[in-house]
């Protein structure tokens, strides 16, 4: 990415990472559990979110009710994604799986930039937008159910808006888990 070019610095034939490097407070054990339970919390809100997408009900053929529904997919998969790679990089213990870039030897543990964000900022942003997203999407939802309460299968709606809510509530836990790993970190210098 051009973001991070910068960061890297040609030696002979390969690359050697000058940028900036970020460290945890939080001793292994802690930092594997907190990001496996938040990889798992991830799995189970992509669960419902396909749950929520499989019901058939009125709501969801009307655009501003469906459409935060929709769109947090990317945040649960984003979620998952970042911390399915912190969890591989720590049980890969900090080894350099890259041949064209040299690590130095006393920051093998340590994340560069790109891996920070890829795989700390960005699941704390994302579940974020699980909660934002999930709080649209219930509301719209409860707004539609009161709005026509004549309709034919209200108790799919009904199902919907608790889908919806369980995605909140994984949207929170989320949040806090992964402010947890972020709040964990701290930039060397």
């Amino acid at each position: 990415m051009k973001k991070y070019r910068n960061d890297y610095r040609k030696k002979g034939n390969r690359y050697e990472y000058t940028g900036q490097w970020y460290r945890t407070r939080l001793s292994e054990q802690d930092l594997r559990k907190t990001v496996l339970s938040s990889m798992i919390l991830g799995i189970l809100a992509l669960g419902f979110y396909i749950g929520g997408m499989c019901l058939n009900n009125d709501g969801s053929r009307v655009a501003w009710v469906l459409l935060p529904f929709v769109f947090q997919l990317l945040p649960v998969a984003y979620v998952i994604a970042g911390s399915g790679a912190l969890y591989l990089r720590i049980r890969q213990n900090g080894e350099n799986t890259s041949a064209l870039v040299e690590i130095p030897q006393a920051h093998k543990k340590d994340l560069s930039r790109a891996d920070y964000e890829k795989q700390v900022k960005r699941p704390w942003r994302c579940s974020l937008g699980i909660l934002i997203l999930g709080c649209g999407s219930f509301v719209s939802d409860l707004i539609f159910i009161f709005l026509d309460p004549n309709q034919r299968a209200v108790s799919a709606e009904y199902l919907f808006a608790a889908d919806s809510f369980v995605l909140i509530l994984f949207g929170i836990i989320l949040t806090v888990k992964n402010r947890k790993i972020k709040g964990s970190f701290e930039k060397l210098s």
